[in-house]
Formats: structure tokens, C-alpha cells, sequence
């Protein structure tokens, strides 16, 4: 007996099917179409060699129905025609870019083809200041309209599977493209995406329908997702109370104003301000900032501390910095800590971290705004600062705050560092966060993001999310412990680092002090500090209070085996159960 002929792999004549995987519905190239004919070929022959054999061991079978059923002799047929179509003649079978271009008259972008490139090489040749991807082999697809395709050939040898050509220089691939129209997606997200393209009145923002089951799309908001709606018009209640801020700062202007402008005359440097807020609730870490800043030999004249009550001002003006107390804007603003994030107090915190860069910028200045919980390792300014380096062009500059949820897209740019230049593009965007405090819930990160992204497509505004490893935040302390190693053994050095990503004070405190980035004194920690003002009132040293309050040393103490240390912490407990030690 003849033997059969091999069979082809996860291929079915019974089904009645072409053999053909119909996840995505559609034959992706001609590769994959020549391959598929040619098992149903193989599949065509096993039924012939079958009903032979069938036919000799029982003459009355006359039909392939006998055999297989009526869908084998569609199959059978249907093999034959899709073969007439690629052998013998001329191929009917067309490469994607080809498919294009041959209907240039109904494809908006597509005629003139496709071209590949490396999607972290595009990224950094064209650069719109979202955070850059950690290195990988994720592409660019690029669809030329008919005048905009490459004049130079693609990388020999790299079109792959799909016959389109993939270009190493970016340039290349772009060469003849006068715009470029960029739309970054995630690899799936909550839905299985299809990105429509189509000649219409152009708006330069993504239209977003979603659906749920089988059931019509509808329409949904840039920061919606399949369970979640971030951004929600804010109520009347919460109108009303930005009207009321609004009234209290514009009854104020005049005198705030003019006191501020003095001040920050006084201060600036290369026309920069250091900006932060603090109540007496976060002061023990603004005194941290102040102490580790001074005693490495940073230069702080020129920070400007708003205080939001009086002891705060006090202890920061003991401490050698420049203070100002806005009491008719901030005296009605808690004294005390958030208990976390996102609770009452850290809510109406936010209110004079908009207030305080609004009024900075507004007078003209540059500035670089931080939280108090930052922790200088190199001056930032210096690099900010750089006449021909790379960031000089942009206007804003921010930290990666390293969260990728939709509600911080598209820069997950963390509003607790970040360095804004003055010119109007910057003056609009603060009034305008002004406007909008009362969409603020929680933190104004996210809502500084979303009128970022349409200030950058209406104004032009230049956003830029600094290189994460340089500028590392709560995100790379709780989950890179690669590079917390090489920042503890001191291989690494990076600009700043945030303490963010931890729910409380107490915790920022304990991670501090165990990464040997701590240098207040325990008496001047808490309120304690203002007990030993009063006590060297009067004091002919200036410094007083920041020698007796500062170590020059830092002050290294473990509390968790599991979180990044100077030292081995192993005989500490872990602060998640289950951890293993760090070192």
C-alpha cells in the first residue's frame, strides 16, 4: 500500500475549513497565503489517496460525500480554485505595502506603503518628550501616503514574513514624510484595538469607542477604561469652592504680588527659583532637604520655602533658606500631615502647589518646583541650565513618575519635580491649572497632565519626561532593586531622588534614614525644632539652629530587611510578609 502523504500540522479536511487560523480573519501576507495552500494541497491528496483505498475495499462507494461529507468536497474545490491562483500564472497575491499602493485612490495614508522601523530609535529621533521605553525590540509601523515613500530601499534581508521593509535609520524611512502624525498604543490594554484611518476634517485627537461583550461601542473619554472613568466634570460644590479661591487670590494679587516679586528679585539666580511647600506637618522633611542639601554643599539660596503657617516659616528661616508666608492665600490650610495620599489635607496641599508656580511664573521667573521629600545627589540646574545640551528647547521638564495607568497619559510626569521655563506658553498653562483646581481629586498630577497634552497640540507646549534612572522616584525604590543596589553602592549616581509611591510620612522617614540619606538631629525633628529656636534666639551665629539641627553625618538606621538599605538591615523584619532581605 501507498503511504499517506505527511500530514500537515493543526489542519482538518472534516471541518470543512481551508485550514486557515481565523483568529485575526484575514490572510496576513503571501507567505503565509502559498504556505496554507500548499498544506490544504497535501490535505486534497490525503483524500483522494482515502477514497482509492476505500473504493477498493467497497465498490459502492461512489462520491467524496460518502467518505467525508459535503463540506470535504468544498474544501476540495476551494483548494483547487485558491491553486489556480498562484500557480501556473501570474500571482494574485499582493505584499501589504503593494495592497496599498494599487488602491492609492481610497487609502488616505498607506498608498505610497509601509515601512518599519525601531520604535525606541523613532522615539529618540523625534523626540515629543513622552518617557522613553526601556530598550526592546518593539517596532514603529510607518504608512506612507503616496508622495511620502522612502526613496531608499529597505535592510537587506529584514523585511521578515510580513514583506514590509524595515529601515535601522529612521531618517530614511522618513525622508520624504513633510509631517508626521505619531499615535503611541498600549499592547492590548482592555481591548483587542483596531486603529482606523480615513480622509475627513482633520482633529488631531483620537476618537475612542469601546465596547463591552457583543454589545454597540460607544463613546468613551481619553482616560477611560473598560471598568474605569478617570475624568468626571466637577460638581457644584466643587465649582463653587475654586470660585471662592479664585476670589480670595484676586483680592489678594496686588499685595502678594508685589511682596513675591521682591522677594524672588532678591533670590534668583540665572533668573531660577527653587520653589516647594511645606506645613508644619511635612517640616522635619523640608529640614531633611535643607540639611543633607547644605551640609553636601549644594547651593540653596535660591529656595524659596512658601510657608502655609507660621511655625513652618519660622523653622525654615532659622534653617537659612527664604521663606514667605501668603497667610491670606494659605492661613486656612491645615498645619498637619496627610495621614496618606490622596486624603483631605494632602487635597488642599495641592491647592498652593498650583498657587505657588502660577505666581512664580507669572512674575517671570523660571523655576524648579519640588516636593520636600527630594533628596539632591548632583544640582539638577546645572543640567537644566546646559546652553547647548539636549533639554534647552523644552519648556517644561518633569521626573518620570513611573506609573502607566491611563489616567497619567500620556507623560506620567510626576508633579513633584519638574523645572518650567518662563514664556507664555507656560504663564497660560498655570492660570489655566488655576481655573481648574475644582477637577482636582486627590493629587493635581493628573489633571496637570491632561492640560498638558492639549496645551502641547493647541500651543505647541514642549514636555519633556526626563531619563527615570537619572531623576528615580518611589517606583524604582519599592520595585527596581537593580538599580537601588547600584545607587546604595554609590556606582550609580543619579540627579535627585523622590521618596514618592509611600503612603505616609512615617515610612518616608524610615526609608530615609535606612538608605543614609537622613541628617536631622532627632530633637529637631517634628515640632521639637521650634522648642530649640526659641532656645537659641538671639544666637550671634546665624547658623545656630542648622548646626545643632543638621549632622554632618548622615544618620543610618534599619527598620525593613526588605526595602533598599546603606547598610544590611538582615536582622530586621520585613515590612511585606514573605520578603526576602535586600542584600
Amino acid at each position: 500500500m501507498t503511504d499517506l502523504p505527511p500530514k500537515p500540522s493543526d489542519r482538518s479536511l472534516m471541518d470543512g475549513t481551508l485550514g486557515v487560523k481565523k483568529k485575526s480573519g484575514c490572510l496576513c501576507n503571501c507567505a503565509d497565503l502559498e504556505r496554507q495552500i500548499k498544506d490544504m494541497q497535501v490535505e486534497a491528496q490525503r483524500v483522494s489517496f482515502k477514497l482509492e483505498t476505500a473504493k477498493q475495499a467497497k465498490p459502492t462507494l461512489k462520491t467524496y460525500e460518502d467518505l467525508a461529507g459535503k463540506k470535504a468536497v468544498e474544501t476540495v474545490k476551494r483548494v483547487a480554485e485558491a491553486g489556480t491562483k498562484t500557480g501556473g500564472g501570474e500571482s494574485s497575491c499582493t505584499s501589504t505595502p503593494e495592497a496599498f499602493k494599487k488602491n492609492s485612490k481610497k487609502f488616505l495614508a498607506g498608498a505610497g506603503g509601509l515601512s518599519r522601523v525601531n520604535k525606541l530609535a523613532f522615539l529618540e529621533t523625534y523626540d515629543y518628550g513622552w518617557p522613553l521605553p526601556q530598550p526592546d525590540q518593539t517596532e514603529a509601523l510607518i504608512l506612507h501616503e503616496y508622495s511620502a515613500s522612502p526613496t531608499v530601499p529597505g535592510d537587506t534581508g529584514k523585511d521578515g514574513p510580513s514583506g514590509i521593509p524595515y529601515y535601522s535609520k529612521v531618517e530614511d524611512a522618513t525622508a520624504n514624510c513633510g509631517e508626521l502624525l505619531v499615535v503611541p498604543m498600549d499592547k492590548g490594554g482592555d481591548k483587542n484595538k483596531c486603529v482606523v484611518l480615513l480622509s475627513g476634517y482633520p482633529s488631531y485627537h483620537v476618537g475612542r469607542f469601546m465596547r463591552k461583550g457583543r454589545r454597540k461601542f460607544h463613546h468613551i473619554g481619553r482616560g477611560d477604561t473598560e471598568n474605569v472613568k478617570n475624568f468626571r466634570p466637577p460638581g457644584k460644590h466643587a465649582i463653587e469652592k475654586n470660585w471662592s479661591a479664585l476670589s480670595r487670590y484676586i483680592a489678594a494679587k496686588e499685595v502678594a504680588h508685589s511682596t513675591l516679586d521682591a522677594i524672588l528679585k532678591s533670590i534668583a539666580k540665572d533668573n531660577t527659583v527653587i520653589v516647594m511647600v511645606c506645613n508644619m506637618g511635612q517640616a522635619d522633611l523640608l529640614a531633611n532637604f535643607v540639611c543633607h542639601g547644605r551640609r553636601h554643599g549644594f547651593p540653596l539660596d535660591n529656595v524659596l520655602v512658601f510657608a502655609t503657617d507660621e511655625k513652618t516659616h519660622r523653622l525654615a528661616t532659622s534653617l537659612g533658606v527664604t521663606s514667605y508666608f501668603d497667610e491670606e492665600n494659605f492661613g486656612h490650610l491645615p498645619e498637619k500631615e496627610a495621614r496618606r495620599y490622596g486624603d483631605n489635607i494632602f487635597l488642599q496641599m495641592m491647592y498652593a502647589k498650583v498657587l505657588t508656580v502660577q505666581m512664580v511664573n507669572y512674575l517671570g521667573y523660571d523655576l524648579l518646583f519640588q516636593d520636600v521629600d527630594v533628596v539632591w545627589f548632583k544640582n539638577p540646574l546645572e543640567l537644566f541650565h546646559k546652553k547647548d545640551g539636549p533639554l534647552v528647547d523644552y519648556d517644561m521638564l518633569f521626573q518620570d513618575d513611573g506609573a502607566r495607568s491611563q489616567r497619567f497619559a500620556p507623560y506620567s510626569a510626576n508633579s513633584g519635580f519638574y523645572y518650567v521655563r518662563h514664556n507664555p506658553r507656560t504663564v497660560y498653562l498655570f492660570t489655566s491649572l488655576m481655573y481648574h483646581t475644582d477637577m482636582i481629586d486627590g493629587s493635581h498630577q493628573d489633571v496637570l497632565i491632561q492640560l498638558m497634552a492639549e496645551h502641547a497640540s493647541l500651543f505647541r507646549l514642549k514636555v519633556k519626561v526626563l531619563h527615570d534612572e537619572d531623576f528615580p522616584t518611589g517606583f524604582h525604590y519599592h520595585r527596581r532593586k537593580d538599580l537601588m543596589k547600584s545607587i546604595m553602592k554609590g556606582t550609580t549616581v543619579p540627579y535627585v531622588f523622590h521618596i514618592s509611591w509611600t503612603n505616609n510620612k512615617v515610612d518616608k522617614l524610615k526609608y530615609l534614614k535606612q538608605m543614609g540619606l537622613w541628617h536631622v538631629e532627632e530633637k529637631c525633628e517634628d515640632e521639637k525644632g521650634l522648642t530649640l529656636i526659641d532656645e537659641l534666639k538671639g544666637h550671634t551665629d546665624k547658623d545656630a539652629v542648622f548646626n545643632a539641627c543638621c549632622s554632618v553625618e548622615p544618620l543610618i538606621k534599619c527598620f525593613y530587611r526588605d526595602k533598599p538599605s546603606k547598610i544590611p538591615c538582615k536582622e530586621s523584619p520585613p515590612i511585606d510578609k514573605g520578603r526576602p532581605s535586600f542584600w
